[in-house]
């Protein structure tokens, strides 16, 4: 156990003496904690706090030891406190973010995760956590997608654009979803916030020259096939959307010839 039963058995031979020693309570409970007894630690840890119920370390411990053996809610009790007294308590802060992973509470997780690193930027670890949680957040959308349940797939796209309101992706995923269940409204709006964020993304250019046409606005419709087809001439998607926008508005030769392509 790499030295830790010497330091045991010095422990409970103090304790063994001054069996309410707050702080040798919490050293021999961080100990077991290290050791995998968490049993045995949460009994040390909680006759610590029964001494003293508000120390920060003990309640980083025991939150930590609560999540090891499953008890979330636990867990959840002693970080929070831990941050009501300390809100910048930035270890309290990551292993709040683990336990909502966990409980499978991504939002708070991220929400969690955003604070950390806004009070220390080059946090190693939360970085590589903020990472790990949007792709299994990304990963879980587009699973939900596959298979229609886009109710669910909409909940996790929102949780990611309150955290990177900017993310053209994000916004492009989440309009398809509006447009596949009909809230066109919505659709547009995210083509709008893509396009104000990249205006030659040609891809967008199209869905929403196309939804012009599909609403009637003839005139934007031909102002985005026309701008997207300048950046990608040679797109078939988009030379049969504008020649079907042409069709409509009676320009019959112009739509012929994008439609022979």
């Amino acid at each position: 156990m790499n030295g830790y039963e010497d330091i045991l058995a010095n422990l409970s031979k103090f304790l063994d003496i001054e069996p309410n020693n707050s702080t040798a309570l919490n050293d021999r409970g961080l100990i077991y904690h290290l050791i995998g007894k968490y049993k045995e630690s949460l009994a040390d840890l909680n006759e610590s706090l029964q001494v003293k119920p508000n120390n920060l370390a003990t309640l980083g411990i025991r939150g930590l030891a609560y999540r090891e053996i499953g008890q979330y809610e636990e867990s959840l009790t002693d970080l929070n406190k831990l941050l009501e007294i300390n809100p910048n308590n930035t270890t309290a802060l990551y292993n709040r973010t683990l336990v909502y992973q966990k409980m499978g509470r991504y939002k708070e997780s991220l929400e969690d995760l955003k604070t950390l690193l806004e009070i220390e930027p080059n946090h190693a670890k939360g970085l590589n956590q903020f990472s790990t949680t949007f792709n299994t957040l990304g990963n879980r959308i587009m699973q939900y997608v596959k298979i229609n349940r886009y109710k669910e797939s909409l909940a996790d796209l929102n949780t990611l654009l309150e955290i990177d309101p900017n993310d053209a992706i994000l916004l492009s995923v989440r309009g398809e979803i509006y447009r596949r269940i009909g809230r066109y409204n919505e659709y547009l709006a995210d083509l709008n916030k893509c396009l104000e964020i990249d205006p030659n993304d040609a891809v967008t250019l199209n869905n929403r020259g196309e939804f012009y046409q599909n609403i009637g606005r003839y005139k934007e419709s031909l102002e985005d096939l026309n701008k997207s087809l300048e950046l990608d001439p040679n797109n078939v998607i988009t030379l049969s959307n504008r020649g079907l926008t042409y069709s409509l508005i009676g320009k019959y030769e112009e739509s012929l010839a994008d439609l022979k392509v």
